[in-house]
């Protein structure tokens, strides 16, 4: 599996999970500014770090950002923090049923962040970064 098809699936099954709205997957959370997104949450996944290539795996170093949008005076900002948390975790475990995907290791950290500056909305959420390990596709001559 390469890693474009590794993250379109993710961002298909999440969309169809109802886990989140909208996905889009880059190497910079903040391009999310030049979209328009209308449909909150947000999954943004992000190939970051290294990969580990081996005989006939790769892991993937994934970020994963949750994304949701603060009503004004930040009222739901409890809310959207202690969703995104859970909301990750669900997620990670159905990327480890995915046709393809070998691994994802089960010990990570959850870093809740709230972000009024950065983003055309004023956002809150969490982010995590794990190791996806899928099998390598067949090389070509």
């Amino acid at each position: 599996m390469t890693l474009q098809n590794l993250l379109y699936k993710i961002s298909e099954i999440a969309i169809a999970q109802d886990i989140i709205h909208f996905a889009a997957a880059g190497t910079d959370i903040y391009a999310l500014n030049a979209l328009t997104i209308k449909d909150w949450p947000v999954l943004f996944t992000s190939p970051t770090g290294s990969h580990n290539v081996k005989e006939n795996t790769t892991e993937f170093s994934l970020t994963f950002y949750y994304l949701d949008r603060l009503l004004e005076g930040n009222s739901n900002e409890l809310d959207i923090l202690s969703v995104s948390i859970e909301q990750l975790k669900s997620l990670l475990k159905i990327v480890a049923d995915i046709e393809g995907v070998v691994n994802v290791n089960v010990e990570y950290q959850i870093t809740n962040f709230t972000e009024t500056e950065a983003f055309n909305d004023r956002v809150a959420g969490a982010y995590t970064t794990v190791m996806v390990e899928v099998i390598n596709d067949t090389i070509c001559a």
